[in-house]
Order: C-alpha cells, then sequence, then structure tokens
C-alpha cells in the first residue's frame, strides 16, 4: 500500500474510533453510571496500551516522567469522566460538535495566552472547523436534535468546554508553541 492510501486508511480508522465513541458512551450510560463508564474507558485504554508501554517504558526520559503523569492525568484520565458526565445533560452529537472546536480553542487561547503566532493554514483550517460546528449544532430543523445553546444544556456543556480548554494548554505545550 502506498503511503497516501495509508494515510487515507488511518484517516478513516480514527475518524470512526474518535466518532462512535460519544455514541458508545451514551449507550453504556443506559446501563452504567457516569463514573463507571469513566473506569471502564480507563481501564480498558490501559490495557490496550500496557504491552506498548511496557515495550518502550526503557525508551522515555525519566526526567519528563512528571509531566508524562501530568499529561496522561489531565488529558486522558479527567476527561475519561467529563465525557460521560456531560452526556448526562446532552445528546452525544452535542458532546462530540463541542469537542470538534477544540482546534478553535487551540488557535484563539493559544494566540491570546502564549502569544504564538498562527499560520495562514492554521487560520483556515479554524475558519473551516468553525464552518463545520455552525452548520451541525444550527442546522437539523424539524429533526428533534437538541441544540446546543439552550440555557438547559449549559451544565452538561461545560464538562465538554472545561475538557476542550484544557487540551488546548496541553496541545500547546505537546507542539512547542508553550511560552511561559
Amino acid at each position: 500500500m502506498n503511503a497516501d492510501r495509508e494515510k487515507w486508511l488511518l484517516l478513516i480508522i480514527l475518524s470512526i474510533i474518535w466518532g462512535s465513541s460519544f455514541i458508545l458512551i451514551k449507550k453504556s450510560l443506559e446501563h452504567f453510571n457516569p463514573f463507571q463508564v469513566g473506569s471502564l474507558r480507563v481501564l480498558i485504554a490501559g490495557i490496550i496500551l500496557l504491552p506498548i508501554a511496557i515495550s518502550n517504558y526503557k525508551l522515555f526520559p525519566k526526567k519528563h516522567l512528571k509531566w508524562l503523569i501530568l499529561a496522561a492525568f489531565t488529558g486522558n484520565f479527567i476527561p475519561m469522566f467529563l465525557f460521560p458526565i456531560a452526556e448526562t445533560e446532552v445528546s452525544s452529537s452535542i458532546a462530540g460538535i463541542i469537542n470538534s472546536m477544540m482546534p478553535i480553542f487551540v488557535i484563539i487561547v493559544g494566540a491570546l495566552v502564549w502569544k504564538f503566532e498562527t499560520t495562514k493554514k492554521q487560520i483556515i483550517g479554524t475558519l473551516v472547523s468553525f464552518t463545520g460546528v455552525c452548520i451541525l449544532a444550527f442546522g437539523g430543523g424539524n429533526s428533534g436534535e437538541q441544540r446546543i445553546f439552550r440555557f438547559r444544556y449549559y451544565p452538561g456543556n461545560s464538562n465538554v468546554y472545561l475538557y476542550s480548554c484544557k487540551h488546548n494548554a496541553d496541545q500547546c505545550k505537546e507542539t512547542g508553541n508553550f511560552r511561559s
């Protein structure tokens, strides 16, 4: 398989996995409480990733271990619980839409707080992302789908917003665009 096909295949697989997670969280909430769903997500991810972690343990620089633990806790562990809690208040599609706003938060907060410069491609990508969010958020007509901007959904939305904003800081740090 050539490199371009492999990239497209990986993108499709990643999209299916990422997109289905919100639906699967919602379905699992029919049988478990949000904390059980979060615990199961952490446990399953840990079991799947444990062989990779063990095989690469010696390659990881020990001086960065505290940052890895901090990033793992704030970027993975906490959101594993925030999403199920949020989805008790909002639909899985709303949670996915709000989470898809993360690149927008990365550009805005990164530029305002950490003063990193954005490229033309990043701005275009952010505008495309925002257009997609608007189409998804305000579209639907009479389909009965929940809207993002109704007051009664704000408590559930706040968990997803919190994760997205927190992930913005992680993303800036990870890409080297973090400036104290």
